[in-house]
């Protein structure tokens, strides 16, 4: 036993990526098997892979705590985000094995998948700017083949999946750009090598983290250039959705925390210039993706537009830190916990959504009608997870914070301004919510009788796990036993430091 515990120290924090290597390589030798046991063993094989790279983090992690080397930093967000992608990377496995088991190119979607988890991983703890870049590029690269892969014979794809190609490139390009510029002024080779508030003096910094932010801005296909991404969602089949639902947009909000500290300086510089542009910017996303909601017919791009709510929110949280509701060191803690609101409310519905589309042959709100009568149990969860979703993004932002003190002009009226135009967005979207579960209640759909969907009996024991795990966050939350802040998560006493273990 100890022989293993070295093994591990020494290639600690690389273990949980060596671990879905050899997984690769094992997979690669099934070839391109057509027999169900085999294909049946391969799914196995990775799931186990997944588990058990989640179980030597944590065990590294416990056992020698934070590390901080030259190529990476590992420290409690770390953990809990490389944690989240194996999550993520489990879900997804079994959404592909559910939508694409018996396709000839089955096996190599695996293997494209757990290969796609490798470079987020890396992004995850990577310091060093050539890593960082290195990582995210590959990542970008990995979920653009694995997308191709699962739906390069379904028509009318492929000319909506290049253009989603050609964009993810600009974003490479400009944080390739970004890490020159930095590099060369700073001469520092670690990011967080520039987390003094003089670095917020140097033009040249202040240009890198421009880029950046536009790197960012384009990665995420924010107003007003969300459309590749918005075909892309409708057009593209219940498997490749997942991907770039949960390991796309996940990505990028890692990205995006990683660069957390470096962005605070300029904004806590700059703070009410800071705040009306990422203000604007933030509540064009939040309302546009309300509108963009009602005007949708397709459930797939409904839900697209709730995850561009999500980003917007993201972005929102910005401006919340250019001013005193929240302090800017916090902002990424948000983020991480939006990311696990992402998780909890849209794993499900995507799975469900995959099934209706199967069932209806249609992507289209109206394959949903009847599903409260003919399948009450999947439609009463399914109105859970939004109401639940609207609760935790009340939750998240701080409202508390109005109500708790002398009133709304507390923070003065950039807090008004926020919180008002929050509530606004959230209210349409809020609307959205109902107008999906009017269709549920609905008799008829468009064309025939409402028919009971052939539900496989997994699926309800999945859904059934996410509506306990959303109804036992909002429990604990109620009766006291669990305190969400700033800058900790505290579950029946136990407190975990977040923010003060991280970059």
């Amino acid at each position: 036993m100890g022989s293993i515990s070295d093994i591990i120290e020494r290639l600690d924090p690389y273990t949980g990526i060596i671990v879905l290597a050899f997984a690769v390589l094992i997979t690669i030798f099934a070839g391109f098997s057509k027999n169900n046991g085999i294909r049946i063993s391969i799914i196995i094989i990775n799931a186990l892979a997944y588990a058990a790279a989640f179980y030597l983090i944590i065990y590294s992690f416990v056992e020698y705590g934070p590390r901080d080397g030259f190529l990476a930093s590992v420290s409690l967000p770390e953990l809990i985000l490389s944690c989240i992608i194996l999550f993520i990377g489990l879900n997804v496995l079994l959404f592909i094995s559910i939508s694409r088991f018996s396709d000839d190119s089955f096996i190599r979607i695996v293997i494209l998948l757990t290969f796609s988890l490798i470079p987020v991983l890396s992004l995850i703890m990577a310091d060093n700017m050539i890593f960082i870049f290195t990582a995210f590029a590959l990542a970008i690269l990995s979920i653009f083949t694995l997308i191709s892969s699962l739906d390069k014979e379904i028509a009318g794809s492929g000319e909506a999946i290049g253009k989603f190609g050609i964009r993810t490139i600009l974003p490479a390009a400009l944080i390739f750009l970004g890490s020159s510029v930095l590099i060369g002024a700073g001469g520092a080779k670690n990011l967080s090598g520039y987390g003094s508030i003089e670095s917020a003096a140097d033009p040249l910094l202040l240009i890198s983290a421009i880029v950046f932010a536009c790197a960012l801005y384009l990665y995420f296909f924010l107003y007003p250039f969300q459309g590749p991404y918005l075909k892309m969602a409708r057009r593209i089949s219940g498997g490749a959705v997942s991907v770039l639902w949960f390991l796309y947009m996940p990505a990028g909000i890692i990205m995006l925390i990683k660069f957390n500290r470096f962005f605070n300086i300029f904004i806590e510089e700059n703070n009410i210039y800071a705040f009306i542009i990422i203000t604007v910017f933030a509540f064009i996303n939040l309302f546009g993706a309300g509108i963009g909601a009602i005007r949708a017919m397709s459930l797939k791009r409904i839900l697209s537009m709730f995850l561009l709510f999500e980003i917007g929110t993201i972005v929102l949280i910005r401006s919340a830190g250019s001013t005193d509701i929240i302090s800017s060191c916090f902002t990424g803690y948000y983020d991480l916990t939006v990311l696990i609101i992402i998780l909890i409310v849209f794993l499900p519905l995507q799975l469900l959504i995959m099934l209706l589309e199967e069932n209806t042959g249609k992507d289209i709100i109206a394959g949903a009608s009847g599903l409260i009568y003919k399948n009450a149990y999947i439609g009463i969860c399914t109105i859970i997870f939004f109401l639940w979703w609207i609760a935790a993004n009340i939750y998240i932002f701080p409202f508390e914070k109005f109500i708790s003190r002398s009133g709304l002009m507390s923070y003065g009226p950039h807090g008004l301004v926020l919180f008002i135009g929050y509530i606004m967005a959230l209210l349409l979207m809020a609307a959205n919510i109902f107008r999906v579960i009017l269709v549920f209640f609905k008799k008829l759909p468009e064309m025939g009788e409402a028919k009971k969907y052939a539900v496989p009996r997994i699926f309800y024991a999945y859904i059934s796990v996410f509506v306990m795990l959303a109804l036992s966050v909002l429990i604990l939350i109620i009766i006291g036993k669990m305190d969400i802040g700033q800058d900790h998560i505290k579950i029946w006493g136990s407190s975990f430091d977040i923010i003060n273990s991280g970059n």
